[in-house]
């Protein structure tokens, strides 16, 4: 059955349809009215085009569910819809499941956790109509300036990046989606964001297959249905003026096909990011990757462009024909392994039974509940109940309230008297002051410190500012303990855990998360977490498990 629907629909297809199969434009889930100009972009792209699917983007939960169904509907062939959801459908879709970050899994050293992660993620996408989930991300975190990667990898230890993976992978496809293994060839030890511009990695071979592909190969063995390809340059395989990885037929071909042996799907990276789309306009791009080997070509920056440079190049011989038919082939085999020639329909009628539900946040939660690292603590955690606690959150956005489930979980558990005060970005010197005062009052300063991966920030890191304010309540400290806690970034902490009384490690700030590190604060569990990463000589690998 399976096969001879992939036959039939690949040989009723003409070279253009086939083409349209392999481009993957990007769609947001809000809500859009049928006659809006969004929706019939999309409705175009899907009839006219005949892309094989879409990424879909932010949005609401039965907005997705919804636009899911009504492309389905005029498409000739089911549509494979894709979605980031590393951490969970959550990522992108308001009200459905967020774990804990993978920095935070790998944190607890325990492999459910990383399957439940797969898992819940693959019921919550199906029922929203997703089949394809890019994640995990196996890139292993070995340069702390990383700006994009962070704690969206599992760490910096290759053994301990590929057994988290690979259980996340199990999770995924048993859970009836396809997984991905990215950024190939590894965007782990890079100080660029290829959101904003093309890293270089100075490696050899013998140095990949040494570190970078160990997850990578690990992801494979255990099943792993696609790995999407890095917009990275490598000198040592394309030579001084090499271009992004994900345009390369050594990489993609070369390596990724012959020298590890997969055979399942091919995708780029977004092609609207700078790390290609500097160099190269749309069509050029989307011929490149598909002569290089890619099977998907996903977020063009202008999908007509890329289809009709697709449709010039076989004309002309550049692309064969065959090479076409190849890709389309393994797209189609795709939807046929799940189930979409007789279920393309996003499962609207389970929605409110599965997303989001209680089982799903309690296995989030859990996850979080082991995750939790406390990295020092003189004798201040967990907080006195009849203590006066001052927390100043310090978010690197201009954002406000991204922590309030934290501050109102400490507020909600406490006897003594809890006072917030949130800073964002931007602090101006009377806010300052008013921290300054209220510290003075306090038996207890919480720092509550957000730094978090955003794309095309191009650095991560604390800004100034609040560097200066940490320095001025810790250096300048009369009776009040100190204690930070990191909602985002680990790496931060090595710059100010001397002087604090306590260091607490959340590796992100999903709610699960938040709850975790004040119910550890206020004593109500325990921090069993160790840290995945090196964040000084004091604090190695490990550290931890309080």
């Amino acid at each position: 059955m399976t096969d001879g629907w992939i036959d039939k629909t690949l040989s009723a297809l003409s070279i253009e349809q086939r083409i349209g199969q392999l481009l993957a434009p990007r769609a947001f889930s809000h809500y859009v009215p049928r006659d809006s100009d969004a929706f019939k972009h999309l409705l175009r792209l899907t009839t006219e085009i005949g892309v094989g699917g879409f990424v879909l983007f932010q949005g609401q939960v039965m907005g997705q569910a919804q636009l899911v169904t009504e492309l389905q509907d005029v498409a000739d062939v089911p549509l494979l819809f894709g979605q980031d959801a590393e951490w969970g459908v959550g990522m992108r879709l308001d009200d459905a499941t967020s774990f804990p970050s993978m920095a935070a899994i790998a944190a607890t050293r325990n492999t459910d956790h990383a399957y439940n992660l797969g898992s819940v993620t693959a019921a919550e996408a199906r029922a929203l109509g997703v089949h394809h989930v890019y994640a995990p991300v196996v890139d292993i975190n070995s340069n702390p300036a990383n700006p994009i990667i962070n704690v969206r990898s599992f760490g910096e230890d290759a053994e301990l990046v590929a057994e988290m993976g690979a259980a996340v992978v199990r999770g995924l496809n048993d859970g009836g989606v396809l997984s991905t293994a990215k950024h190939f060839p590894g965007h782990g030890d890079t100080s660029v964001d290829s959101h904003a511009d093309l890293p270089v990695l100075p490696f050899d071979i013998d140095r990949l297959e040494a570190l970078e592909w160990i997850p990578f190969v690990s992801a494979i063995e255990a099943g792993v249905s696609s790995v999407m390809v890095g917009h990275l340059a490598m000198p040592a395989i394309d030579g001084a003026d090499a271009g992004p990885a994900s345009l390369s037929k050594r990489v993609v071909t070369g390596l990724l096909r012959e020298r590890l042996g997969f055979d399942g799907l091919i995708t780029t990276d977004a092609m609207d990011m700078q790390g290609v789309r500097k160099r190269y306009g749309a069509g050029e791009a989307a011929v490149r990757a598909v002569e290089a080997g890619v099977d998907i070509v996903m977020v063009s920056p202008d999908d007509y462009e890329a289809y009709a440079a697709l449709s010039e190049a076989v004309e002309t011989g550049r692309l064969s024909a065959d090479r076409i038919a190849s890709s389309a082939r393994r797209v189609l085999s795709a939807k046929a392994s799940l189930g979409l020639p007789t279920a393309r329909y996003a499962g609207t009628g389970i929605v409110r039974k599965t997303v989001g539900c209680h089982d799903h946040f309690l296995a989030a939660r859990r996850a979080a509940d082991a995750a939790v690292t406390l990295l020092k603590n003189d004798d201040v955690v967990p907080l006195p109940p009849e203590a006066s606690v001052l927390i100043v959150t310090l978010n690197d956005t201009k954002e406000r309230g991204r922590t309030k489930t934290f501050v109102g979980s400490m507020k909600k558990s406490r006897t003594g008297a809890t006072q917030s005060i949130e800073l964002g970005r931007n602090v101006f010197a009377e806010e300052v002051g008013r921290v300054l005062e209220a510290a003075e009052l306090a038996d207890i300063v919480v720092l509550n410190l957000v730094v978090a991966v955003r794309s095309f920030s191009g650095q991560i890191g604390v800004p100034v500012q609040h560097v200066e304010l940490i320095r001025s309540l810790t250096r300048g400290k009369q009776k009040s303990k100190t204690v930070l806690v990191s909602l985002g970034s680990p790496y931060v902490a090595a710059e100010f855990a001397f002087d604090m009384d306590a260091v607490v490690l959340g590796y992100g700030h999903a709610e699960c998360m938040q709850q975790a590190c004040a119910a550890v604060l206020i004593g109500s569990q325990s921090s069993p977490g160790r840290l995945p990463i090196t964040l000084s000589d004091e604090f190695p690998i490990g550290a931890g498990g309080a």
